[in-house]
């Protein structure tokens, strides 16, 4: 039996006789090949690859400082998605989400939060959305010192397990850094 190795997309295909034969049918088959032979896993860290503003959108500090002044609730997280910033936020003690456009920072769409499904009983579970605690610096600010520091873009910042989790490019490599809310220091999870 002829077999040949093929290297594609990362992944190792082999060819063999029940397979493509000639090099140009093993070049043609080795992209299909390597999508039914990847580990799901590997799809998937494929599909969740973050996103990022196109060039000329709002700096993100002047978005976020936008949205903190036209009061639309304590931000919990930002997230491009689908090219604009998703936005959930708690206002009056009520979680709701929204999208807004990268370029201009007005509203595309408003919506309530989605709720999990509850247990095999049929309730629904809220979902748990952390905020940062009284006094800690707005989100605009740590954003800005960031921005300062020379990361963005950015693409997505979260509040949970105590700081921001930050995703973001910095001298053209993605970073992932936890920033205190309250000094906007880096610190370690």
């Amino acid at each position: 039996m002829s077999c040949r190795f093929v290297v594609g997309v990362g992944l190792l295909v082999l060819a063999s006789a029940c397979g493509p034969s000639t090099e140009s049918e093993v070049a043609e088959a080795a992209p299909e090949m390597a999508r039914e032979t990847a580990p799901e896993s590997v799809t998937e860290e494929a599909e969740e690859q973050p996103q990022f503003p196109p060039e000329g959108a709002m700096s993100l500090s002047a978005l976020v400082a936008m949205l903190e002044a036209a009061d639309h609730g304590s931000i919990a997280e930002i997230e491009f998605e689908d090219g604009a910033w998703e936005v959930e936020a708690v206002k009056d003690g009520q979680p709701g989400e929204f999208r807004v456009d990268a370029a201009t920072g007005a509203p595309i769409e408003v919506g309530d939060t989605e709720m999990d499904e509850g247990d095999d009983a049929g309730e629904e579970a809220e979902e748990t959305v952390q905020l940062p605690p009284d006094g800690a610096k707005p989100l605009s600010e740590i954003i800005a010192m960031l921005e300062a520091a020379g990361h963005g873009p950015f693409a997505g910042i979260e509040f949970e397990g105590g700081s921001w989790a930050v995703a973001a490019m910095k001298d053209g490599y993605p970073t992932e850094l936890s920033i205190d809310p309250m000094t906007g220091d880096s610190v370690m999870r």
